[in-house]
């Protein structure tokens, strides 16, 4: 007698930390170069790839970490429509390459009560967190002294991003929770597959929450001749 046991995962996260020093150059072009327009669009507003200087920089450097996904995600994620037993898997056998290509940015002020829906547009999506309330973060800063844990225990989820790639909340048998709420840290970025849902949730108080958005296309690199 054979027996057999194949599980199939449903999605792949990756978690990427940038450096302070990072973050804040981003917002300081954000401020002086931006800021005004947003301001006047009342919503999210393009952060150029190709035009803008920083922009296109931290482009590529997303496109690079989009092949870093690529080859860190699980090779059970079948392509194949079908799914079907033997489909080709994400990377698989055949040692696919991608050229990954950016095909759009954003940038997004959050503020008190607002709920923003996310645009997933193109193959693989990704969230940088720029600015985090600190009611949101759980944090509070001190002069002089720097920023510490506020000791609070509050049950919230009031600024979170709300992942979602199915129709169950609460785990029951043989099914998994098919969502996830992340807390913002600013300086993380999460990047995911395009076709999941996600939702910046409403938050109380003062403070911005402000987020660089991206999506990019994975097409696959062509065998030279």
């Amino acid at each position: 007698m054979d027996i057999s046991f194949n599980t199939k995962p449903a999605v792949s996260f990756m978690s990427v930390g940038f450096d302070s020093e990072v973050i804040e150059e981003l917002n300081t072009h954000i401020d002086d170069e931006l800021i005004d327009a947003m301001d006047r669009a009342k919503g999210p507003i393009k952060f150029s790839h190709t035009l803008d200087y920083v922009g296109k920089m931290f482009g590529d450097y997303i496109c690079r970490l989009s092949n870093t996904y690529m080859k860190e995600a699980n090779i059970d994620i079948v392509t194949n429509e079908k799914a079907s037993e033997y489909a080709p898997s994400i990377t698989g056998d055949e040692h696919r390459e991608y050229n990954p290509k950016m095909h759009s940015m954003s940038i997004e002020r959050i503020f008190s009560g607002t709920t923003q829906q996310g645009n997933t547009d193109g193959e693989l999506s990704c969230i940088l967190y720029l600015k985090v309330p600190e009611q949101v973060a759980g944090k509070v800063e001190f002069a002089d002294y720097g920023t510490f844990d506020d000791g609070k225990e509050e049950v919230t989820n009031g600024g979170y991003t709300h992942l979602s790639w199915g129709s169950i909340s609460e785990a029951s048998f043989l099914k998994p929770v098919t969502e996830q709420y992340l807390k913002p840290e600013v300086g993380k970025m999460i990047m995911f597959p395009s076709w999941l849902n996600y939702v910046v949730m409403p938050f109380s108080g003062d403070g911005e929450s402000r987020i660089l958005t991206a999506n990019v296309n994975l097409p696959e690199k062509q065998n030279e001749h």
